[in-house]
């Protein structure tokens, strides 16, 4: 978040009745506090705090803020070995687009070309988990990958619930565009300022994330050097027809509407695939019995990369795992080719 969106746990109290705050506790950068349980009889609360260099860590809080640890999740790396950055670019319309930067602290590469991982959502209205090492980031994969002197960077882009209600209609159906730009926006920034390049910069995600993959690998091919696309949805002018996609008309549009037809053509990775483009290195990734987005589309959108001559093009089907298919500790292989496809390409 932004400074002006810093996430607190703040308490209050009903003091004649009128509420007053007694304690307003920011959270770390990069990291999400919950609370898991609370006692009605008392002002005592569970409280969990996770992060992305904060291992899961529960604690019992009374009502005066004093706190007696329960649980410390055992670290999988040394956080100290590296930075966390929170930090702001400008999306192409001007609106303020915030993202994390997770970097080793000592560079293990030349200076501009650190290999970095960028991944994101931006629909629904859900935000970007930075709890540690969240499955939707790639789970304990990450550990290989930062240890070898490799990045992430995680943008807030609007479709995503990072602020509000307010930034999911942003992007909802006819404005969906804008939550890519603001992943391009990011990706721009950071080669721009010198941190990597395009040969370095990888891109992943998984479902909406596995669209968004896809739409960086065809609508910006040169900006990226390594593009992994998850159970993905690819195909925006049929996907109310597979799987549960009737169920997602609200958020991208119905194209049997002709208008909503013309954007949903505008964007959909299907459609967009050209033939002579020297597209990144691309590896896709489904499973056979995915009952929510349906392997239909990975396999289109794999077939039609194919027939366009993309050269460098993988595509894995898993005969399980349904559309949990990359769960880091269901399928180790699966995050295994992700991780040497990521190692051998950008670094």
């Amino acid at each position: 978040m932004s400074k002006r969106g810093v996430e607190k746990r703040m308490v209050f109290e009903n003091k004649n009745g009128v509420w007053q705050l007694v304690r307003s506790v920011p959270t770390s950068t990069g990291s999400r506090v919950t609370i898991v349980a609370a006692d009605c009889y008392s002002d005592d609360t569970i409280i969990c705090e996770s992060g992305l260099l904060c291992p899961s860590t529960y604690w019992l809080e009374d009502g005066e803020g004093k706190q007696t640890l329960l649980y410390a999740e055992k670290p999988a790396f040394d956080a100290s070995e590296f930075i966390l950055r929170q930090m702001t670019t400008n999306s192409e319309d001007g609106t303020e687009i915030d993202y994390l930067v997770l970097s080793p602290r000592v560079p293990k590469h030349e200076q501009g070309k650190a290999p970095v991982l960028m991944t994101g959502y931006g629909a629904y209205g859900i935000s970007m988990p930075v709890s540690y090492l969240n499955s939707m980031l790639g789970g304990v994969s990450l550990v290989p990958w930062l240890n070898s002197g490799g990045s992430l960077v995680i943008p807030f882009i609007r479709g995503g619930g990072e602020r509000g209600e307010v930034w999911h209609q942003a992007a909802r159906q006819e404005k969906r565009q804008k939550s890519y730009d603001d992943f391009i926006a990011v990706a721009e920034t950071i080669v721009r300022d010198g941190f990597t390049t395009p040969k370095h910069l990888g891109v992943y995600g998984s479902s909406s994330g596995g669209l968004l993959s896809a739409i960086m690998c065809i609508q910006r091919p040169k900006l990226f050097g390594a593009v992994v696309s998850d159970v993905p949805i690819t195909d925006m002018l049929r996907y109310t027809l597979m799987g549960m996609g009737g169920a997602w008309i609200y958020e991208h549009g119905d194209p049997k509407d002709p208008e909503m037809a013309k954007v949903l053509r505008a964007y959909s990775p299907f459609h967009n695939i050209q033939n002579g483009v020297n597209y990144p290195p691309c590896l896709v990734t489904i499973s056979t019995n995915d009952d929510r987005v349906g392997p239909g589309h990975g396999r289109k959108f794999a077939a039609k990369m194919k027939d366009a001559g993309a050269s460098n093009f993988y595509f894995f089907e898993d005969d399980s795992g349904g559309h949990s298919v990359s769960d880091s500790f269901k399928n180790t292989k699966l995050l295994v080719r992700r991780l040497v496809f990521f190692i051998d390409t950008l670094q």
